[in-house]
């Protein structure tokens, strides 16, 4: 995996975030670059608990529906906090959702592999981290692909954004090297797991990458203008009761 460890005055910002930015308002912009330019530690996945039961239903190039039915009968509640449930709620319907797309979204013919790992492509300036969650290796053919499992109904996050998600995991199999395999992106694709729907990638309009060149232009100019909040202390007004003198 391509690896890079950007400074903190080089623009960077994850797949996700960047496809919010392209369909945001000029404020959310602000909003989402501060978030990655003074990020407060490790953030665990929201579909954590669903993603990890899809990975662990692949067997081969197809997921195992008995593996999602029992596992989903181990996924609640465990808290009382209604965040905690709405939570646990989400992740449960996801994997309702995916079970009837489960033979769709097979990855591709070959040696399956899951991966864990984020990497980072650097386009136009920006550092970008991707991760593909399934990697298909079809040596037959001297190919590899990837599939990524994407979750549409967490931060509202549109059809569109979907599509630029999928645009830079095809960048990255395409400056990628996979041990002398070529990227085959028409077996690429991008499975939302709310919506049901299937993206390959020689089905993007090509005005996406308009949208992303210009989107990784203004990421460059608002960078070193984005500042942390100031934390002011607060002033206490004097007590009713406190003499003047």
């Amino acid at each position: 995996m391509i690896k890079h460890l950007p400074n903190q005055e080089e623009p960077r910002i994850t797949a996700k975030a960047l496809a919010t930015f392209v369909y945001s308002s000029e404020n959310a912009r602000k909003r989402i670059l501060r978030a990655q330019k003074f990020a407060q530690g490790f953030r665990m996945s929201y579909y954590k608990s669903a993603e990890a039961l899809i990975l662990r239903s692949l067997s081969g190039n197809r997921f195992d529906r008995s593996v999602l039915a029992d596992g989903l009968k181990n996924i609640q509640p465990k808290k009382e906090s209604k965040q905690h449930k709405a939570r646990v709620k989400n992740n449960r319907a996801a994997i309702s959702m995916f079970e009837e797309i489960a033979d769709l979204a097979a990855p591709e013919l070959g040696e399956i592999t899951t991966n864990l790992n984020n990497s980072t492509i650097i386009i136009d300036g920006v550092a970008i981290s991707v991760r593909p969650e399934i990697v298909s290796k079809n040596k037959s053919l001297g190919t590899f692909s990837y599939t990524k499992l994407h979750f549409s109904k967490e931060n509202k996050i549109s059809a569109d954004a979907a599509e630029i998600v999928l645009l830079l995991m095809l960048r990255l199999g395409q400056m990628q090297p996979e041990s002398g395999l070529s990227f085959d992106l028409q077996k690429s694709k991008l499975i939302d797991c709310f919506t049901k729907n299937i993206v390959f990638g020689h089905n993007l309009e090509r005005y996406r990458e308009r949208q992303l060149a210009q989107s990784l232009k203004e990421i460059r100019a608002m960078w070193p203008l984005i500042q942390e909040r100031d934390v002011r202390p607060r002033q206490i007004a004097p007590s009713k009761s406190a003499k003047l003198y």
